[in-house]
């Protein structure tokens, strides 16, 4: 379903559970689910024309377009797509938020949807969540910035992480990547490599003092690191995050 605006429906999340209360009563949209099903219909274009059902090529085609134009004309902040928005109509992941002003999986998948109607735009949004989210002193790439707090509405149960643990503005692995993903996709191979090292475990384990502040297995990809105070750099889950699998084919 589709809200107001023409994006989908956020409903009681979307790839980030922890947002539950963003569309929970049916109104709020997400912007990366937007992005993301800009993708699943070029792919299910591509597939109805391997079966030979031209008309079902087109109709994806369509509706792709028109999707891609209403993520242009609504979802631009200025200098990064947002992240969403609110049943009530008030913006997530944008400069004028005190919260979560900016977040990664909209950037990213602007690029690796192939489906931004104006490039200006997505190389602005990458080269954005490269300076706000990349923290190179700190070994992080987060999943977006700055964490929730205290700001209204409530996105959900997301805010009852401590901010910079996990999903609330800490580095989720799945998302960083993404980014790496989508920089690789734009041939800048350098800042894909950067952050893939910076993903790496065992680049955690160079020496005692960062096993210690790490924490956990320098050989199994953690699912999150948090950017707590005091915390900084400490790994969350391990064994148990389909990161690992997304760093595979990211390297290969």
């Amino acid at each position: 379903s589709f809200g107001v605006n023409g994006l989908p429906l956020m409903g009681g999340g979307d790839w980030n559970d922890g947002m539950n209360l963003v569309g929970a009563k049916g109104r709020g949209e997400s912007v990366w689910l937007a992005w993301f099903m800009a993708t699943v219909m070029r792919e299910m274009e591509e597939m109805s024309v391997l079966m030979d059902q031209p008309e079902l090529a087109r109709s994806y085609n369509q509706d792709r377009q028109t999707l891609i134009e209403n993520i242009e004309k609504f979802a631009w902040d200025g200098e990064w797509y947002l992240r969403a928005t609110f049943d009530d109509g008030t913006p997530l992941g944008s400069a004028a938020n005190t919260e979560a002003r900016i977040d990664s999986l909209p950037q990213s998948w602007a690029w690796l949807s192939g489906a931004a109607a104006d490039p200006a735009r997505t190389e602005k949004a990458l080269d954005s969540a490269w300076n706000h989210l990349v923290r190179k002193d700190e070994g992080l790439v987060l999943l977006f910035d700055p964490p929730f707090d205290r700001s209204g509405p409530s996105p959900g149960y997301i805010r009852g992480y401590p901010p910079g643990v996990r999903e609330n503005g800490g580095q989720y692995t799945h998302a960083a990547i993404w980014l790496a993903m989508a920089f690789a996709h734009r041939g800048d191979g350098t800042r894909a490599a950067e952050i893939l090292r910076m993903l790496n475990p065992i680049e955690h384990a160079r020496e005692p003092e960062s096993v210690w502040r790490y924490g956990i297995e320098p050989y199994a990809v953690a699912a999150d690191v948090y950017r707590l105070s005091g915390r900084i750099g400490q790994g969350g889950w391990s064994w148990y995050t389909g990161s690992a699998a997304w760093m595979y084919r990211a390297w290969v």
